[in-house]
């Protein structure tokens, strides 16, 4: 891929952590938004700069709006898109 190709980050729900305090598995810093339970797990909105992440967690996440929150993502989930073409990269 050629340098400042337009890229496209692609990372399930169910694989991204949260953390109250940043490691090195979680060292995105963003913001709590909503949070919908909807029974057997919930879905917990989280502002990262411009970019709205919804991450998938157990149910009863502890936490509210505007809550500092650490995101991570496992590597080995996570894919990459050429963002002219749609194809798959990673």
């Amino acid at each position: 891929v050629a340098d400042g190709t337009p890229l496209t980050l692609g990372v399930r729900p169910e694989t991204i952590s949260l953390s109250r305090t940043q490691t090195k598995e979680t060292h995105l810093r963003g913001k709590v938004g909503v949070v919908e339970p909807l029974g057997s797990e919930d879905i917990v909105n989280v502002h990262v700069g411009e970019q709205l992440i919804k991450v998938k967690t157990d149910p009863g996440f502890q936490g509210v709006t505007g809550d500092e929150i650490f995101v991570g993502f496992d590597e080995d989930k996570i894919h990459v898109f050429d963002d002219k073409t749609g194809n798959a990269l990673v």
